[in-house]
């Protein structure tokens, strides 16, 4: 059975709300690391979860970046994308320097 919702002020809201916030922090920075097989293979959306963007954001915009890596598989339309893990990981290891480089 559920407690009835007793009202807060939003000063005391705002207060929960990063109290919850620097938990999550904590959590995500005490988990180790995840160790990745560089060989596997990647969906686009496992490559958008990997660099915390949207699906849309992946497709629309960092796929057509110079320096992305490229689809592995087909070469077809409208296959669906895959990306080896070792590529994706160093690219986003080394974005920023592709960046500087293409500006």
């Amino acid at each position: 059975m559920m407690e009835p919702l007793k009202k807060i002020t939003l000063a005391q809201f705002w207060q929960m709300m990063n109290d919850i916030e620097g938990r999550i922090i904590a959590l995500e920075q005490s988990q180790p690391p995840r160790a990745f097989n560089h060989e596997e293979i990647w969906t686009a959306k496992e490559v958008a979860a990997y660099a915390r963007v949207s699906y849309g954001y992946l497709m629309q915009k960092l796929i057509h970046e110079p320096h992305f890596p490229k689809s592995v598989g087909t070469a077809k339309k409208n296959a669906p994308k895959k990306y080896r893990a070792g590529e994706i990981i160093h690219y986003f290891e080394n974005r920023n320097h592709h960046l500087k480089n293409t500006q």
